[in-house]
């Protein structure tokens, strides 16, 4: 860096990270403005198709799903290339049976404009309607939409808090509208309906590190009731293996969540693998996941570089990641937070620090909640 430039020192603290996105491998179907689409290649009964008596303009895709008596495919994929103007529905999940109090499903978007994409949900008369951002260009961003017994919803790692609680849903939608600068690509995947009692966990975070030349798994539970404990799974092309030869046992203390990490000795750093968690419950168990997962460090190639607007700091994100980035002058003084849940591009992140001064030192956080 030449002289009279800012000098920055880059510090990093590695604590954990707020995630609640993943998603199975999909299978994807490609799409024109004519009605073509799997038909009935499952037992779920999927089928995409144009239904004039919807309101949906033709050349729109709407998938249609059965209800969840029957086994849902792993993944439910679309590929859109021409849409309405107007929009197009896909994810539409109807006749949701009663004694069911929400959802939870996840769903990747790439390729499309912030403004492209509306979540829609239906049920006891009240319709709700929530715009989601994702990535522009380039890698997508697997979210994870998940609504309870009460009032609360999240999409990635952030809390929504809705106007009803969305008892006896009867559908909720995926809304896309036309992209004219490019393709869309849509994936949905891991659709359930919840009960109240539904499972005895929340899941913070499901993440892979390479730490000393090893792949360590890292998850955090926000509670547990009922827990006994957890194995991992990694997917072998055709089946699932564990990768603990014991069970880990729950630690949680009066229904609260704790953090787990667990070495796979079997992987190697800098792989995509799929992984799941699997929960053992006194009365059965609950899966979560897949998770798409590559291990690696947290590296900063050229970290630091003054910009038109401040300072640009760079670092290598890993996927399912959240981190905030705290500064200061002068290390008596501690630091501060200028920016938090900055959510993780991978392979790369960067954040202009526009209120840099002289001199200063930067602390990048995971974050834990």
């Amino acid at each position: 860096m030449s002289q009279g430039k800012s000098r920055i020192a880059v510090m990093v603290l590695l604590i954990g990270s707020v995630i609640m996105a993943s998603g199975a491998t999909p299978y994807v179907e490609t799409w024109n403005e004519d009605i073509q689409g799997w038909g009935d290649r499952d037992a779920a009964g999927l089928a995409v198709q144009h239904d004039s008596e919807s309101g949906i303009p033709p050349g729109a895709l709407m998938g249609m799903f059965s209800p969840q008596e029957v086994p849902m495919p792993e993944a439910d994929a679309f590929h859109a290339t021409a849409t309405s103007s107007a929009g197009a529905y896909i994810g539409n999940y109807w006749q949701m049976q009663d004694g069911f109090f929400g959802w939870r499903f996840d769903f990747y978007a790439a390729r499309v404009l912030p403004s492209d994409l509306v979540v829609r949900f239906g049920g006891a008369g009240n319709v709700f309607f929530t715009n989601v951002k994702p990535q522009v260009g380039g890698t997508g961003t697997w979210y994870a939409v998940q609504t309870p017994a009460t009032y609360e919803g999240w999409f990635g790692g952030t809390e929504i808090q809705w106007s009803n609680a969305l008892a006896n849903v009867e559908f909720v939608e995926v809304q896309l509208t036309r992209n004219t600068t490019q393709e869309q690509i849509y994936y949905i995947d891991n659709f359930s309906n919840t009960s109240e009692d539904s499972s005895g966990v929340v899941l913070y975070y499901f993440i892979a590190r390479e730490e000393n030349g090893h792949v360590v798994l890292h998850w955090r539970t926000a509670s547990e009731n009922d827990t006994v404990g957890y194995w991992v799974e990694r997917w072998d092309r055709t089946h699932w293996v564990r990768v603990n030869d014991e069970i880990i046992y729950a630690r949680g203390d009066d229904g609260m969540g704790t953090a787990y990490a667990l070495v796979d000795d079997k992987a190697k750093a800098g792989v995509a693998y799929r992984y799941r968690l699997v929960e053992e419950e006194v009365e059965g168990e609950q899966v979560y996941g897949p998770f798409h997962r590559i291990a690696s460090a947290l590296a900063f190639p050229c970290p630091v570089m003054p910009a038109q607007e401040g300072m640009c700091i760079r670092w290598l994100s890993r996927q399912g990641e959240n981190y905030n980035i705290l500064r200061t002058s002068d290390m008596c003084d501690g630091f501060v937070p200028i920016a938090i849940g900055i959510a993780a591009t991978p392979p790369e992140n960067e954040y202009i620090d526009k209120t840099a001064g002289s001199r200063g030192i930067y602390r990048i956080e995971l974050q834990e909640d």
